[in-house]
């Protein structure tokens, strides 16, 4: 795992992750991976609530998924600040391939060892789809040129989903990739790292 980067420590930004709003497969407990799930009614409010929350912060750019979850929920947090919105495939969540549409709870019980294996080892791809360690070589190289852009004119705002988002934030503090499971992100969460030394510290 690439290091933060840090060749302009006096003008890295503040990187806020947001994880999208729910959907209808998160409340049923279904694996979404690529399927392009929309926002649920639920979802939708969260994002508002989200835009809500966020519009007292300085934000220089936002960044999202493809994907329409994450999509919608970054176009509403980004009305207040009038600020474009940049879609990025690299930050969808892992591809599941076989898991997508099954719910989560089935796949750990009927296909055990797989499971055990992917969540067990980064380096193991889901069947059809993604290991971690692919996610994380797509995500971190966007998120690292996308920083080496900026020049302290607000915070870096990404909205992603929850796996990709763990995957950031891990890297963000220098964690290794196979502790990225420890860090929880819900539906609509906000999390804040403030430039700290040579590296980033989590505030929120």
């Amino acid at each position: 795992m690439t290091g933060p980067s840090n060749a302009h420590p006096e003008q890295r930004v503040p990187v806020i992750l947001v994880r999208h709003g729910v959907t209808d497969w998160n409340r049923l407990g279904l694996v979404q991976g690529w399927t392009d799930i929309p926002l649920s009614d639920s979802g939708r409010a969260e994002a508002s609530r989200l835009s809500l929350a966020l519009a007292s912060h300085a934000i220089g750019r936002i960044i999202t998924s493809d994907l329409a979850r994450a999509r919608e929920t970054a176009e509403r947090v980004a009305e207040p600040h009038r600020l474009p919105v940049s879609s990025h495939p690299e930050l969808r969540e892992y591809h599941c391939g076989e898991w997508e549409g099954r719910p989560y709870l089935d796949i750990r019980a009927d296909d055990r060892e797989r499971f055990q294996s992917w969540f067990d080892d980064p380096e193991t791809p889901i069947p059809g789809g993604e290991s971690m360690a692919m996610a994380e070589r797509r995500a971190t190289p966007l998120l690292e040129a996308v920083l080496s852009e900026m020049n302290g004119e607000g915070a870096l705002l990404v909205v992603a989903h929850g796996g990709i988002n763990r995957l950031l934030a891990a890297h963000l503090l220098g964690m290794p990739l196979e502790s990225a499971r420890r860090l929880r992100q819900d539906n609509a969460s906000i999390s804040i790292f403030e430039p700290f030394q040579d590296g980033w510290a989590l505030r929120l």
